[in-house]
């Protein structure tokens, strides 16, 4: 492999892999692991067979839950194909639409939409959350002046 792939993997703002067939060889799981590391999106023309799934999934950035919330994100998506979290302070900005991430409990998830708001109130299902919960989503962001993110994402398999 020369070092010129690498520099255009760093030109680029999203790199595409030709896996015909499923296949992914070594070259170019070096390129794909060197993306990663510089943030670029990467899209690919076929679905990953088994045999890569488990390299190609180390490579996605993690999205963070609480523990216990895992069991019941994991029902919304068997059941409704999606669900929704709320990101405050340092969680914003940080999903983007359309980018895949590893949720910590194994699945690849896919962010469908991003929105922001200034107000709880504002944030659907609002009436839905304990009073504790608000007052935690407020601290870190409202009380601070700063936006949340509701997301939007499900399953990107």
């Amino acid at each position: 492999m020369r070092i010129g792939h690498f520099k255009r993997i760093e030109l680029a703002d999203t790199i595409f892999i030709v896996n015909k067939n499923g296949y992914i060889g070594d070259a170019v799981k070096k390129e794909i692991e060197f993306a990663k590391r510089n943030n670029k999106k990467i899209e690919y023309l076929e679905n990953i067979n088994e045999e890569n799934a488990e390299i190609i999934h180390d490579n996605y950035m993690e999205i963070s839950f609480p523990k216990h919330e895992y069991e019941d994100i994991q029902n919304f998506l068997d059941e409704q194909g999606y669900c929704y979290t709320t990101r405050v302070y340092k969680e914003t900005n940080k999903y983007k639409v359309g980018e895949l991430y590893r949720a910590p409990w194994g699945d690849v998830l896919r962010i469908d939409e991003v929105t922001k708001y200034w107000k709880l109130s504002e944030r659907p299902f609002h009436d839905k959350i304990t009073a504790n919960q608000k007052k935690v989503l407020r601290k870190y962001s409202e009380d601070m002046g700063l936006p949340y993110e509701w997301i939007k994402f499900s399953r990107g398999d």
